[in-house]
């Protein structure tokens, strides 16, 4: 039984992988007459949102499935729907908005500076002595790109959310 899509939409154009959550998404059982006592494990899903077929879906445990939604499910609000070994479920209804915007982008670059002996002062009361410790340049640039990527996350969650 489908519950939610994460991330909750994506923009039109854009193949975007998703994450399905709900309950219930067991795997089949299959054993072939005549086989000898094997069994096999049945584990083909399909998943809709309205009736755009997503891609590749593939089973990660009893309430996750991953797939893909395709760049072209046109703009709008979609309930998701799973069909497994055993049938269909039911639907989750307005779980996935497709957006007609041009995404966010960010960009930022950074120079360390010429010296990389450079110190942060820490300033004490007077009478007693102040004290300096060095800073790390190089773990910059992966701090700027970990902050890139939380704003473009918030403006996509903001953009995507908007009614």
């Amino acid at each position: 039984m489908p519950a939610a899509v994460d991330p909750p939409g994506s923009y039109f154009g854009q193949p975007t992988l998703v994450r399905l959550r709900g309950a219930g998404f067991t795997l089949g059982a299959v054993q072939q007459l005549g086989g000898g006592g094997n069994i096999a494990l049945e584990q083909t899903f399909r998943a809709f949102l309205g009736t755009a077929q997503l891609q590749n879906v593939r089973w990660v445990d009893l309430n996750t499935l991953l797939a893909i939604v395709p760049g072209s499910v046109p703009p709008g609000s979609y309930g998701l729907s799973v069909e497994g070994p055993y049938g269909s479920g039911s639907t989750a209804g307005g779980v996935f908005r497709v957006v007609d915007a041009v995404p966010a982008s960010l960009s930022a670059s950074a120079v360390a500076p010429p010296s990389t002996k450079c110190s942060r002062a820490t300033a004490a009361p007077i009478g007693r002595q102040s004290t300096a410790s060095p800073i790390n340049f190089k773990a910059a640039p992966a701090k700027i790109a970990a902050m890139l990527h939380s704003i473009q996350a918030t403006i996509i969650a903001d953009t995507v959310n908007r009614p």
